[in-house]
C-alpha cells in the first residue's frame, strides 16, 4: 500500500516534468526556426543583402565566387569590385540610404491599431497584388493610379518580400497584413500631399488614395525590387514566401510590371545612384550637361538586365504560372484611358469615368529622356541593344525611340 501511494505521488510530477520538457523542446524548435528564417532573411532579402554583399566585396577588393550565392549577381559584383574607390564609396552610401529608408517603412503596433480594417471591409477582397521589375521605372505612378481607385489599396515601398521574413508570424495574420498595407498607403499619401505643396508629387487629387469606399477588392504593395531580387537570389525562398502569402490571404495573386525604355531606366538608376537631383546640381551644371561616369553606368546596366532576366524566368516558370500584367510607360502617356481601363479589367473592378478622368489629369504629358543626361559609349549602347534583343518585352525600344 505504501509503495502504491508513492507511485501515485510521482505520476503528476512525471507528467509535469514531461510537459515542461516538451514545452522546452518546442520553444527551442520555434527559436531555431525563427533564427533560421532570420539568417535567410539577412542573406537573401533585398536591400540588406545587397549592402552586406557590397560591403564584403569592398573589404576584400577582389573577385570571388563566394561573394554571391547567385550566378546572376556575379557580373554586378565583379563590376563593383573593379570600380574606383570613389565610385565604390558612392554605391555603398546609396545602399545604406536605401536600407535606412526601408527600415523606416515598418508599421508599429500603434499604427496598426489606429487603422485596423473591419472584417466587413476586407471580407470580399478578390486579389492580392505585388509588382516586379526595377526601381526608377514608373512603378510609383502606376501604384498611385491603382491606389486612387475607391476599391483598391496599394502600399508604396513596403518591400513585402523582405519584411515577410523579418516577422513571419505577424504577416501570417491576414488582418494584420491588410492593416499594415493600408496604414502604409495612408502614410505615403500624407507624404505625397506635403510634397505637392513644394512641387511635383505622386498624390492624385480628388481620388481615394490612402482611403477606400465601402469595401476593398484588391490589396497589395508596389515595391518591385523586393520581389524580383528575392526571386533572383533564392527561388526556393521566394516560393516559400509566395505560398505563405497565398495561404495567409486565401486569394489569387496578380502581378504588375511597369516597363520603361531601358536606356532611360538605366540612366535614371545611375543618376539616382550618384545622388539624384543633388548630384545633377553639383556636376551637371550646364544646360544640357551630362553625367560622365562609365563605371557607375556599367554597374547599373548589369543590375538592370539581372532583374530583367529574373522577371523573364518568372514568366516562363510553368510551376508558378504567374498572372502578370505589363504596363508600358510610353503607352500610359500616349493612351491613358485605354491603359487605365486595362488595369481595371485585369483586377476585375469597375472603371468609373470620374476615376479615369481624375487619373488622366495626373499622368505626365511626355516622358523624360533621362538617357540624354548621361554619357554613353558606343560599346555600352551596343551592349544594351544586344541585351534588349534577349528580353521579349523590350524589343520595341532603342536608344533613339521614345
Amino acid at each position: 500500500m505504501k509503495y502504491s501511494g508513492v507511485k501515485k505521488w510521482y505520476i503528476p510530477i512525471n507528467i509535469f516534468f514531461a510537459g515542461f520538457l516538451v514545452l522546452l523542446l518546442y520553444q527551442q524548435g520555434v527559436h531555431q526556426n525563427r533564427q533560421d528564417l532570420e539568417e535567410r532573411a539577412i542573406k537573401f532579402h533585398g536591400t540588406t543583402a545587397e549592402l552586406k554583399l557590397l560591403m564584403k566585396a569592398h573589404r576584400q577588393r577582389k573577385r570571388s565566387t563566394s561573394l554571391s550565392d547567385s550566378k546572376k549577381e556575379q557580373a554586378t559584383v565583379e563590376s563593383f569590385v573593379n570600380m574606383s574607390d570613389d565610385n565604390r564609396e558612392t554605391v555603398l552610401e546609396n545602399e545604406a540610404k536605401r536600407l535606412q529608408h526601408y527600415n523606416r517603412t515598418w508599421i508599429s503596433q500603434d499604427v496598426i491599431n489606429k487603422f485596423y480594417l473591419p472584417h466587413e471591409v476586407v471580407k470580399n477582397v478578390k486579389y492580392f497584388l505585388f509588382f516586379v521589375g526595377h526601381g526608377r521605372g514608373g512603378s510609383s505612378i502606376v501604384g498611385s493610379l491603382i491606389d486612387a481607385h475607391p476599391n483598391m489599396v496599394v502600399a508604396t515601398d513596403y518591400a513585402l518580400f523582405s519584411k515577410w521574413l523579418e516577422d513571419v508570424e505577424f504577416h501570417r495574420n491576414s488582418s494584420a497584413l491588410y492593416t499594415a498595407l493600408f496604414a502604409r498607403s495612408r502614410k505615403v499619401t500624407q507624404q505625397y500631399r506635403q510634397k505637392e505643396q513644394r512641387g511635383y508629387s505622386l498624390y492624385i487629387k480628388k481620388s481615394f488614395m490612402g482611403r477606400y469606399k465601402d469595401h476593398i477588392s484588391v490589396i497589395g504593395e508596389k515595391e518591385a525590387g523586393s520581389a524580383t531580387t528575392t526571386y533572383m537570389r533564392d527561388q526556393k525562398l521566394w516560393y516559400d514566401i509566395y505560398n505563405d502569402i497565398h495561404h495567409t490571404t486565401g486569394l489569387p495573386i496578380k502581378v504588375v510590371q511597369v516597363v520603361r525604355n531601358p536606356f532611360d531606366n538605366i540612366a535614371t538608376m545611375t543618376l539616382f545612384l550618384a545622388g539624384g537631383s543633388e548630384y545633377r546640381k553639383k556636376y551637371v551644371t550646364e544646360e544640357g550637361g551630362q553625367m560622365n561616369n562609365s563605371e557607375l553606368l556599367d554597374f547599373r546596366i548589369k543590375a538592370y538586365f539581372r532583374n530583367c532576366r529574373a522577371v523573364y524566368d518568372m514568366q516562363r516558370d510553368e510551376q508558378l504560372n504567374i498572372n502578370l500584367h505589363q504596363v508600358h510607360l510610353q503607352d500610359l502617356v500616349q493612351k491613358p484611358t485605354e491603359e487605365i481601363e486595362k488595369l481595371c479589367n485585369f483586377f476585375s473592378v469597375q472603371c468609373p469615368k470620374w476615376y479615369v478622368n481624375t487619373c488622366e489629369k495626373h499622368i505626365f504629358k511626355a516622358l523624360s529622356r533621362t538617357r540624354d543626361k548621361v554619357v554613353w559609349s558606343r560599346n555600352q549602347i551596343d551592349h544594351v541593344n544586344q541585351q534588349i534583343s534577349e528580353i521579349p518585352w523590350l524589343t520595341r525600344y532603342t536608344f533613339t525611340s521614345d
